[in-house]
This record gives C-alpha cells, sequence and structure tokens, in this order.
C-alpha cells in the first residue's frame, strides 16, 4: 500500500488507512536516525539500514546501522550475535568494518574477523578464528608461542617471564633477574642483566655473565667461561678449566689457576697470584708479592715488586731479582743467576754457580761463583766494596794451557805464588 497522504489539512484517516502508512513506514526505514521512544519496536522482516538506531529493538533481526544503541539488541543469530549494549558494527558476528573499539570487550565465543579490528583496552578470548579457522593459546602461561605444524603451542623450555622481563631457555634453566637469559641446561641467572648458558652455569652478580660447564660468576659484571671456574668478585674474569678469579678485576686463565690479588693475572698452569697488580705464569708459579712477577716453572716472586724466572728460583727481596735454576735473590734489590747461586746481601749481583755463601768476600757487590754443589761451594771472583778484586787462591801450579793474561795465585803450603799466562806459558813469581 503507497503512503496516504491528506491535502487540505485537518482531514483525518481511517483505521485502515493508519494501518497502511505504518506499514509503508516499516517496510523503508533507510533514514539517517530511527529512533523509537516506545518500549519495543516489532519489525522482525524488515532490514534497518539507517546510520543510526537507537530505542528498544529486542524484535530486530536485521540491522546493518552504523551503531546500534538500543537497549536489547538481536542480531540473526540470536540473542548473543551482536554486543548487548554496546556498538555492534555491522550487526553480526563478522566484523568488515575497521572502527576502533575503545571499550574492553569480553568475547566467550569465536571472534571471526574478516577485516580489521584495532582494540584500544583488553581483549579476552578463549579463541580468535581468522579466515575461517580457529586460533587457540598453546601451552600455559608464560609460556612463548611458536609455529608448530601450523598450530600455536607452546613449551615449558621457552618462557618469558612477564614480570622480571627474563627469558627461560632449555632444560630446566631459572632466570631470576630482571631482563636476564637463561639458557641450556640446569643453568640459572640471578642478578639483573645476566647471561648464563651452557651446563650447570650460574650467573648471580648484575651483569654477569657465565658459561660452559659448571662454571659461576658472582661478582658484579664478572665473567666465567670454561669448565668449573669461578670469578668471584667484581670485573673479575676466569677462564679455561678449574681457574678462580679471587681478586677484583682479576684474571685467570688455564687450568687449574687462581688470581686471589686484586687486579693481578694468572695464566697457565696451577699458577696462583696472592698479592696485588701481580702476574704469574707457566707452570707452579707463586707470585705473592705486591706488583711482582713469576714466570717459568716452580719459581717464587714473594717480594714486592720482584721478578723470578727460570725454574725453581726464589725472588724474595723487595725489587729482587731471581732467575737460572735454583737460584735464591733473598736480599732488598739482589740478582741471582746462574746455578744454585744466593744473592744474600742487598744490591748484590751473583752469578755462575753454587757461589760461597759464608766467607767474608760473600758480601762483596759482585760474585762470581764455581762451587760444585750446594755442598761444596766456592768463589772464583769477587768485586769487594772497597774497590777491590778478589781472586781465589790454588793449592797447586796450573797445569792446564791458559789465556793470554790469566793470573792463578797458588798457595804450595809454605810459599805463595802468582802465576800468569803470557806469550803461550805460564810465568811466576814468588810473593813475600
Amino acid at each position: 500500500m503507497p503512503l496516504i497522504l491528506r491535502s487540505v489539512k485537518g482531514s483525518k484517516l481511517n483505521i485502515a488507512e493508519m494501518d497502511g502508512n505504518l506499514l509503508f513506514l516499516v517496510s523503508t526505514l533507510s533514514s539517517s536516525l530511527i529512533q523509537v521512544t516506545g518500549s519495543s519496536f516489532d519489525a522482525s522482516n524488515t532490514p534497518i539500514t539507517s546510520s543510526f538506531f537507537v530505542g528498544d529493538a529486542r524484535y530486530l533481526t536485521n540491522v546493518t546501522a552504523s551503531f546500534v544503541t538500543a537497549s536489547n539488541v538481536y542480531g540473526p543469530h540470536g540473542s548473543n550475535s551482536v554486543l548487548s549494549s554496546s556498538y555492534a558494527v555491522s550487526a553480526s558476528r563478522s566484523s568488515t568494518s575497521s572502527y576502533a573499539l575503545t571499550i574492553n570487550p569480553v568475547i566467550s565465543g569465536a571472534l571471526d574477523l574478516s577485516g580489521s579490528l584495532a582494540i584500544n583496552g583488553v581483549l579476552v578470548t578463549t579463541a580468535i578464528q581468522v579466515g575461517g579457522n580457529n586460533i587457540s593459546v598453546g601451552g600455559s602461561d608464560t609460556q612463548i608461542q611458536f609455529n608448530s605444524g601450523s598450530v600455536f603451542s607452546g613449551s615449558n623450555s621457552l618462557i618469558y617471564n612477564y614480570t622480571l622481563f627474563s627469558l627461560q631457555h632449555g632444560n630446566n634453566t631459572s632466570a631470576f633477574g630482571q631482563y636476564s637469559h637463561a639458557e641450556g641446561y640446569l643453568t640459572q641467572t640471578v642478578g639483573d642483566y645476566s647471561h648464563a648458558e651452557g651446563t650447570l652455569t650460574t650467573a648471580s652478580g648484575n651483569y654477569s655473565h657465565a658459561e660452559g660447564d659448571v662454571s659461576q660468576a658472582l661478582g658484579y659484571a664478572s665473567h666465567a667461561e670454561g669448565a668449573g671456574s669461578i670469578a668471584e668478585l667484581d670485573y673479575s674474569h676466569a677462564e679455561g678449566s678449574s681457574t678462580r678469579a679471587i681478586g677484583v678485576s682479576s684474571h685467570t686463565e688455564g687450568y687449574y689457576t687462581s688470581a686471589s690479588g686484586d687486579y693481578s693475572h694468572a695464566e697457565g698452569y696451577s699458577t696462583k697470584t696472592n698479592s696485588s697488580y701481580s702476574h704469574a705464569e707457566g707452570s707452579y708459579t707463586i707470585a705473592s708479592g705486591e706488583g711482582s712477577h713469576a714466570e717459568g716453572n716452580n719459581t717464587v716472586a714473594s717480594g714486592s715488586y720482584s721478578h723470578t724466572e727460570g725454574s725453581s728460583s726464589l725472588a724474595l727481596g723487595i725489587g729482587s731479582h731471581a732467575e737460572g735454576y735454583l737460584t735464591t735473590a733473598s736480599s732488598a734489590y739482589s740478582h741471582a743467576g746462574g746455578y744454585g747461586t744466593v744473592a744474600n746481601y742487598t744490591y748484590q749481583t751473583v752469578v755462575g754457580q753454587f757461589n760461597d755463601t759464608l766467607t767474608p768476600k760473600s758480601t762483596s757487590p759482585f760474585v762470581v761463583g764455581n762451587g760444585a754443589n750446594a755442598s761444596s761451594r766456592k768463589t772464583a771472583f769477587a768485586v769487594t766494596s772497597n774497590s777491590t778484586v778478589l781472586i781465589a787462591t790454588q793449592s797447586a801450579a796450573p797445569a792446564y794451557a791458559g789465556e793470554e793474561g790469566e793470573m792463578v795465585p797458588v798457595w804450595d803450603g809454605t810459599k805463595t805464588w802468582l802465576y800468569v799466562y803470557i806469550r803461550g806459558g805460564w810465568k811466576s813469581t814468588l810473593l813475600t
């Protein structure tokens, strides 16, 4: 029935004409704004395409308005097909608009996204449908999502702690520090911003790094790597096997080395530094004096700023130096070199082998030893503190071919002779 109009104002419509006009309006609801102020609006079979629809629309079944703000909205799929008391985009399960929801919707069913959906809030749902396929969250809380056969999955071997912002990756790893990362097998990070990797490694200090097998970085910004290495104090570094960096900013490397002094360095095999600024290298060397240096095999530098090298040599005095084999520089600023030599006096230099250590000439600033062993010590030549020269006296005249200018004092039991090798032979004179 078409719309019935009256040309003369005041004319009245009869009941049949009024019903006809209402049916016409119901069949053509497409205005910009449709507002129903009554308790309900029955348009069960009539599509509404207006920009806004306001009112009680409990009987509507096909609403395509841009916004539906009615108190009761029923879509084409029943009471749950359009968000009740909210904005319904295109009035369907399928969101085909890019309208951004600025509320916190809770969807208990599937959300089918055939367009774009921007959410400025929190979306809580058990499943999301994309392209007709349901996508469910895999794994448990804190497990990172990954593609497993085109399905979202989670694993206890890949965990992001969103409270600490830490990452656990591997088998039984633990990342307790903020922004830390533990990976491998039974590794753990305790310090903030720390990193542990490998097997049974621990990074306890803030900004520390432990890697390898059973290594531990305990100090602040420390680094331990290798097998069984430990960096105990701040800024220390231990690498190799069974090494320990115990001093602040110390560095140890090799096998079974230990750097106990602050800023010290131990390297090689079973070497040790026990004092600040010291350095031990080689095998079984010990640098125990401040600023000392021990190198070689089984050497010890215990005096401050001392230096020992070679094998089984000892630098015991301040600023002393021992080199060679079985040498000892026991006094301040002394030097012992050669084999079995001993420098017992300050500023003394001893070379050769097994010098005499008991007679007055043993105190000379410069000594040349020519003993056979530790039980038979002798001094062949010495320069005394009086600027004189001491030459060892023999018991018999020389019977060998000498060197040009060589001198040999001889005591034969009754007289003293001086032999001098001149022009190819020995010449002698009696000393009285």
